[in-house]
């Protein structure tokens, strides 16, 4: 009888385990024999299909959340860009609410272009950061269409961001300015993006 209730709370605890931590869920489907090896290794392993290469620049007019101990105010913004799981993160620039980076570029992997580039500004602190504001969310094509009018010389271009107040209340952030570039081994023309997009959303 002992070994009976050990053996039921055990599976329990295994079905209570795998319920809680074992994320995503996944309906497991057997595959077929016949299918080649190159094909199960891209469906468990899929190759990015580009990088989106992405600079920030300098931003302007940002908020300032920090006050000074002897009278004004500032921030020591950062930014942080994400694709999906990927993310990258810019130095932080001290005590200025008009930084300018000089990080150079960074790269994030694209696996659709329908995936959403989230941009956002923090102020770092010594125990946490607080946020200043973000961009507008785009995909990972709308952002590449952006890029290619109403540019500065330099190949760059600003974008408005948004934040909150005391109250919650949506305000003016600020404006962040950053270079994007979409590379693919084999390169994308403007046609091949529009149908990928419009067949991968």
């Amino acid at each position: 009888f002992k070994k009976i209730v050990m053996g039921i709370m055990q599976r329990m605890t295994v079905n209570l385990l795998s319920d809680s931590y074992v994320l995503p869920h996944r309906m497991v489907v057997k595959a077929r024999p016949d299918v080649a090896l190159e094909t199960m290794i891209a469906i468990k392993s899929p190759l990015p299909i580009g990088l989106l290469e992405i600079e920030v620049c300098e931003a302007k007019n940002l908020l300032a959340l920090d006050v000074r101990p002897f009278g004004g105010s500032s921030s020591d913004p950062y930014v942080k860009i994400g694709i999906g799981e990927g993310e990258i993160k810019t130095t932080t620039v001290n005590k200025t609410t008009s930084p300018k980076w000089t990080d150079g570029p960074d790269y994030l992997p694209v696996y659709n272009l329908a995936q959403v580039v989230k941009v956002s500004v923090y102020d770092a602190d010594v125990m946490s950061s607080d946020f200043i504001g973000h961009m507008n969310l785009f995909t990972v094509y709308a952002l590449w269409q952006e890029m290619q009018s109403d540019c500065e010389p330099d190949g760059g271009k600003w974008f408005r961001l948004e934040g909150k107040d005391k109250n919650g209340e949506v305000v003016d952030a600020g404006q962040l300015k950053l270079k994007v570039r979409f590379m693919t081994q084999g390169g994308i023309s403007r046609d091949e993006a529009e149908w990928d997009n419009a067949n991968m959303a």
